[in-house]
């Protein structure tokens, strides 16, 4: 269970509100993608949304994407930040499994010297592991933007 029982009320207030909502209705089809805002140091901290937006819309032919506002609104909603979902294994599984989702797409944005560097992680909800992780370099933030499909190859 997760490190707090508060959070264990939480997610079980977060289904029963998605289920009277019909938010979390359980159907056939492509998997959920829940897309978590990125990790942004050094860079402008727009491409914190901007840039797994970008990401969704390219893996929107796959999975059905849930967008990191969306996503940012229910965690807030239950108390949760973005440290519960990154070091909580309980936590992304629970939240995972009330938004029936079935995959977290995770990122960090850094800047150095020769300009931006970007990666991005597919985690499976269920059991924390990793699918593939991406990295790309640019220039700029307009670069790093125009890029984005190497990291959701």
């Amino acid at each position: 269970l997760p490190q707090a029982p508060l959070v264990v009320t939480r997610l079980a207030e977060a289904r029963r509100r998605l289920a009277a909502s019909g938010g979390a209705v359980r159907s056939g089809g492509a998997p959920k993608l829940a897309l978590l805002p990125f990790d942004v140091r050094g860079a402008p901290i727009a491409l914190s949304m901007e840039l797994p937006a970008r990401i969704g819309q390219l893996l929107g032919r796959d999975y059905r994407v849930i967008d990191p506002g969306q996503v940012a609104g229910w965690t807030a909603r239950l108390g949760l930040g973005f440290g519960d979902l990154a070091g909580d294994p309980t936590v992304r599984r629970e939240l995972g499994s009330a938004l029936d989702v079935r995959l977290y797409l995770f990122g960090t944005v850094r800047s150095d010297r020769e300009g931006l560097v970007a990666t991005s992680s597919l985690m499976d909800a269920a059991t924390g592991q990793r699918r593939r992780v991406r990295e790309g370099r640019a220039k700029s933030t307009a670069d790093l933007l125009k890029r984005a499909s190497e990291l959701a190859r």
